[in-house]
């Protein structure tokens, strides 16, 4: 099975024609971050103590490496800049080969919520700071919710 069909995000008519689609395209992968605490009335803190580097910990709740779809899992990091852009990187292995997954864009903080705009896609998902950990939801898939968590 192909892993860019596994990973494959609709195109642009199809997100446009389902508002449903782009409301819940934020609900998909959970991210956990480490040491980030936010300011209950600051909507930007241009990156402040949650900006760094976090590591895929685990995938729905299961430790990485995992399967999803047919693809395993290996690794994966999250980067929030100061300047409130992140990258999104996940190693996936399928078929024997090992595909870089990619997506960068923007963020915001609005107490401990966080709310990403996909330059690579042209959608968002949320995320929210939380216990030492960033949950977010991200939408690989349409229609298939997948939760990371990632920690410094």
């Amino acid at each position: 099975m192909s892993l860019a069909h596994l990973f494959q995000k609709p195109s642009a008519a199809a997100r446009s024609a389902s508002r449903a689609w782009r409301l819940l395209s934020a609900l998909a992968l959970s991210v956990a971050l480490v040491g980030a605490t936010a300011c209950g009335d600051d909507d930007d803190d241009g990156g402040g103590g949650t900006a760094g580097t976090y590591a895929l910990r685990t995938v729905d709740g299961q430790p990485v490496p995992i399967t999803v779809s047919g693809a395993v899992v290996q690794s994966g990091s999250m980067t929030l800049n100061a300047n409130n852009t992140y990258a999104l990187r996940v190693l996936l292995t399928s078929g024997g080969q090992n595909v870089n997954w990619t997506d960068d864009g923007d963020w915001t903080q609005n107490g401990s919520g966080l709310t990403f705009t996909s330059d690579t896609f042209g959608d968002s998902f949320a995320g929210n700071l939380a216990g030492g950990a960033m949950t977010v939801q991200y939408e690989f898939t349409t229609g298939v919710t997948t939760v990371l968590v990632f920690r410094k």
